[in-house]
C-alpha cells in the first residue's frame, strides 16, 4: 500500500519536472489496479487519454509518459525490477483485457485512485465499488484544503477546481510548509485491497465522463447484459461511451465530457464462453435496465 501511494506522488513529481507539463494549468485524475500474481498493470488517464495494459517482457521504456509509468510501476512493486512485455496501447480511450487466471482465489487486487475516476467490480452481478471519488465537499478533503490555506466555495477548491485530488494542477501545490500529501490539492491516493474470488466477473475503470451520466448499478448491468450476449469486451466499451454521449454537445452538460473506459474480464482459467453463460441472466428482457 505504501509503495502504491508513493508511486502516485513520484508520478506527480515527474510531471512537475517535465518541461512540457510543469506550467500546465490543468491536471488529471487516475485510477490504477494492480493484480501482482498475474502481472496485470492497468492505468487510466495519466496525462493523455490512453490505456496501458501489460503482462510481460518486450516493451522498451521511452520518454515522456512511458518513463513516468515505468517509474511508477517500479515504485509500486517495492523496488523489484519490472520488465513489462506484451504491451498493448490504444489511442482510443476504450480498451479491454481478459485476465485468464487459474489461481484467482490466491490473488488480491490493489486499487489506488486520485480524483473522480472510478473502479467498480461485478461480483456475481452485484456492484462492488473499489474507489472513492475525491470531491471538495467531503469532510476529510475540506480539512486538508483549509489547513493548507485553501477554501471550498460552491463545492470547488478555491471556487475553481471541482475535485480535490489530482496529478498535476500544480498551482494548488505551492505551500512550502506542507508535505505533498498535505497540499490543497494532492496526488496522494486512497488505496483499497480486495481478495479476488471466483465470483468476480469483471471490473470497469472509467473517468467521470461515464459516471456523471450513469450510476454504478446501471454501468454494471449495461456491461453484464452485453457480456451475456457474447459481445466482444472492447465493443462493449465503445457501446458504453456511445450510450453516455450526448446527442448534441453544443450546449454542454452531461454527456459532453471526455470519456475513458477499461473493461477487465476475469476468466479464472476457463473459456470466455463460461463468462458469457454466467452473465446471460438478463436475456428475457425483464431487466429494469433492458432499455440500455
Amino acid at each position: 500500500m505504501d509503495a502504491l501511494q508513493q508511486g502516485f506522488l513520484d508520478a506527480d513529481q515527474a510531471m512537475l519536472h517535465d518541461d512540457s507539463l510543469k506550467d500546465e494549468l490543468a491536471g488529471t485524475t487516475a485510477v490504477v489496479i494492480i493484480i501482482k500474481d498475474n502481472a496485470l498493470y492497468c492505468e487510466v488517464s495519466l496525462h493523455v487519454s490512453h490505456s496501458l495494459l501489460m503482462s510481460s517482457d518486450r516493451m522498451k521504456p521511452r520518454s515522456g509518459d512511458w518513463v513516468v509509468m515505468i517509474d511508477f510501476l517500479q515504485e509500486t512493486t517495492n523496488g523489484e525490477q519490472f520488465h513489462p512485455t506484451e504491451i498493448r496501447t490504444s489511442i482510443s480511450p476504450s480498451s479491454a483485457v481478459e485476465l485468464n487466471t487459474t489461481s484467482a482465489l490466491a490473488n488480491y487486487a490493489t486499487e489506488g485512485n486520485v480524483g473522480d475516476s472510478r473502479a467498480v467490480a461485478s461480483v456475481n452481478g452485484s456492484v462492488n465499488v473499489l474507489s472513492l471519488d475525491h470531491k471538495p465537499s467531503n469532510e476529510i478533503e475540506i480539512k486538508r484544503i483549509q489547513a493548507a490555506g485553501g477554501w471550498v466555495e460552491y463545492n470547488r477548491v478555491n471556487g475553481n477546481l471541482a475535485l480535490s485530488r489530482a496529478l498535476g494542477d500544480f498551482v494548488f501545490k505551492k505551500n512550502e510548509k506542507k508535505k505533498a500529501e498535505e497540499q490543497i490539492v494532492t496526488a496522494f491516493p486512497d488505496v483499497e485491497i480486495r481478495k479476488i474470488t471466483y465470483d468476480w466477473e469483471f471490473v470497469i475503470m472509467a473517468c467521470d465522463g461515464i459516471w456523471d451520466v450513469m450510476t454504478n448499478e446501471e454501468v454494471v448491468e449495461f456491461v453484464r447484459m452485453r457480456l451475456g450476449t457474447g459481445m466482444d469486451p472492447e465493443d462493449i466499451c465503445e457501446d458504453l461511451m456511445t450510450r453516455c454521449l450526448a446527442p448534441d454537445c453544443q450546449m454542454g452538460g452531461l454527456g459532453c465530457d471526455n470519456m475513458t473506459v477499461v473493461l477487465i474480464c476475469f476468466l479464472h482459467g476457463k473459456p470466455y464462453e463460461e463468462l458469457v453463460s454466467k452473465c446471460n441472466t438478463t436475456g428475457n428482457g425483464d431487466s429494469p435496465f433492458a432499455k440500455y
